[in-house]
């Protein structure tokens, strides 16, 4: 699950799910300095037996959001809204 939120002049995707989904969709080519010690912590917890979600965020330029906002909205009445959603995220690279 994701939202978008400004806040003055910024615009941050937010994104939230079962580690393996968020931890995969994950931007390989900026450093992700809190994802060995976040790894760490999910084996921890799946030892306990706890079940976890994970947050990721990135930042959006003006262009960015407002292309995306585009293509969302043409596909805000699909009946397969849901896949399409995840094609757009998926093909313009949209991960954190």
């Amino acid at each position: 699950m994701s939202v978008i939120i400004r806040d003055g002049t910024t615009i941050k995707l937010y994104m939230k799910g079962a580690d393996n989904a968020v931890l995969a969709r994950l931007n390989k080519n900026v450093e992700q300095i809190y994802e060995r010690p976040v790894n760490k912590k999910l084996e921890d917890y799946s030892r306990k037996g706890y079940r976890t979600l994970v947050f990721a965020m990135r930042t959006l330029t003006e262009d960015e959001y407002k292309n995306l906002k585009e293509r969302l909205d043409d596909v805000a009445a699909a009946e397969d809204r849901e896949d399409k959603i995840r094609n757009i995220f998926i093909e313009k690279g949209f991960f954190c």
